[in-house]
Formats: structure tokens, sequence, C-alpha cells
């Protein structure tokens, strides 16, 4: 990451942001490799980990958010994205930072978490912006989703 973060939140909610930036590094390189999430995470510690706590000025990422959201992720969430493209679009003209995005929100909307999924969705979109991916895109796509689920 060649930019600082800018946050004017508490310690705690700016760690779980960084969770969910993890969360997509970690899915986006399972979605390249045939490795699977505790090969790819181990990886990412070893090599990633202190790079990111660095760049968002925090002691350590919210390691339990990143577990919750990991351990939900299952490749078979690329079916509910391929519900909502629409028509003539197909998952393999999504971007890979796109589908880890989207795969990311989706498993966080459909935790049971106290936050808003506006908020969730929001998160998501600024990571998108941040990793040049289609923020317009994944909004559609989660908000979408979201109404679903709730």
């Amino acid at each position: 990451m060649s930019k600082k973060f800018k946050f004017y939140k508490p310690k705690s909610i700016v760690s779980k942001s960084a969770a969910r930036i993890a969360v997509v590094q970690i899915i986006y390189n399972c979605l390249l490799t045939s490795k699977g999430t505790a090969q790819v995470i181990g990886e990412y510690t070893k090599y990633f980990k202190n790079d990111l706590e660095n760049e968002f000025n925090i002691d350590c990422i919210d390691e339990e958010y990143l577990n919750l959201i990991i351990n939900n992720f299952d490749h078979s969430c690329l079916a509910k994205i391929k519900d909502y493209l629409s028509e003539g679009w197909t998952l393999d003209r999504i971007s890979n930072v796109d589908k880890a995005i989207l795969l990311a929100g989706i498993i966080e909307l459909n935790l049971d978490s106290q936050l808003t999924r506006n908020t969730i969705i929001s998160e998501y979109i600024e990571i998108a912006l941040q990793m040049g991916g289609e923020p317009k895109f994944v909004n559609k796509i989660l908000d979408m989703i979201s109404r679903e689920i709730t």
C-alpha cells in the first residue's frame, strides 16, 4: 500500500477496518491461487500483517473479527454474486479485486452483527476505492444482497 489510511475513529473501529482489508486480501489470494485459506492466512500473517498495521497506525488488527469473517468464506458465495449481475454479465468479467470485496461484504452482511448494513456496505465501498475496485458496482451488488438478507 502506498498511502497511509487516515482515520479519525477509535482504534477499535480502525482495527476492524484493517481486518476487513486483510480479509479482502486473503480472499483475493485464494481466488488467484489454489491455496486454502489456512495457508494464505499463514503467509499473510508472516509477510503482510505488520505492513497493514503500520498503514493503519494500530498495534494489531482485530484478529477475532478477521477470523470471524474468513472462517465463513466459501467459494459458493460466488453464485450469489452471479444472481445479481446484469443480463450478459458473467463472473469472469468481474475483477478478482471486486470479487474478493464482494465476497467479504456478503459474508459480513450475513453475520449476526450490531453494525447496520449501510455501515458494512460503506466500509467495502471505501475498500474498493482504496484497492482500485469499482465502488459503484460494489455498492449496487452489496445493496441488493443486503435487502435480501435483512
